[in-house]
């Protein structure tokens, strides 16, 4: 047997492997059964075994919905209270800075090495083979503590995505509550769990990961359609 061919067979009984381990930890339902297909992953776990080196630069970048920030009405200028018309259209298209392998308890120690972790919410589980990854509720998902981010503001105007002025996008959106904005003037390091199907691009190593299974454009910093 060719070398070539032994490498990938050992690949996809590997993968194998964690799609049964998944199953077992009970972490697959019926939907998530789906996400975790060998054809849909190959490339990601081809490009993660290309090694980016510890603390070395990353880039990921990211398409977010933004319902979760916005309320289904708004008050207009006159007063009354009128459906929110960008609600469900909205989305932030973002150019994260990362460093990889870096965890937000090692983020943490370096900013304040007297602070007292407490437990993460929600149930991860790390991707067996792939410490950089971890599968949860949504699927598989890349944790990253940004080091810096850069942003653009995309609507869906009837099918056609546009880009919109972050100033005009404000009357559509929440404030930051207090607890949000205490924490980013804290300094604290942030935590991102970036779901992989919400990622178009990553890049680490030298090298470049094109999501294939990304619905949509980015249209956000450092794309080509902007």
């Amino acid at each position: 047997m060719r070398r070539f061919d032994k490498n990938e067979n050992v690949k996809k009984a590997n993968i194998l492997a964690e799609r049964r381990y998944f199953e077992s930890k009970g972490l697959l339902n019926e939907e998530s059964m789906n996400l975790i297909k060998e054809e849909q992953f190959t490339d990601l776990f081809k490009f993660l075994a290309q090694d980016p080196k510890k603390m070395t630069q990353g880039s990921a970048y990211y398409v977010a919905d933004l319902n979760s920030s916005m309320n289904k009405n708004i008050i207009d200028v006159e007063g009354n209270k009128i459906p929110n018309p960008m609600y469900g259209k909205l989305y932030k298209h973002t150019r994260f800075l990362f460093k990889w392998e870096d965890t937000y308890t090692k983020a943490m120690d370096r900013v304040d090495p007297e602070h007292v972790h407490g437990k993460r919410s929600g149930t991860y589980e790390k991707v067996q083979g792939y410490d950089v990854l971890e599968t949860g509720k949504s699927g598989l998902y890349l944790p990253i503590i940004p080091t810096g981010s850069e942003y653009q503001y995309v609507f869906d105007n009837n099918g056609n995505m546009e880009v919109i002025d972050k100033e005009t996008v404000k009357k559509y959106l929440r404030p930051m509550s207090p607890s949000t904005v205490s924490a980013i003037e804290s300094g604290k390091p942030a935590f991102r769990p970036l779901i992989i199907d919400k990622i178009a691009k990553i890049t680490g190593g030298g090298n470049v990961w094109k999501n294939p299974n990304f619905k949509g454009v980015y249209m956000g910093p450092g794309s080509t359609t902007n």
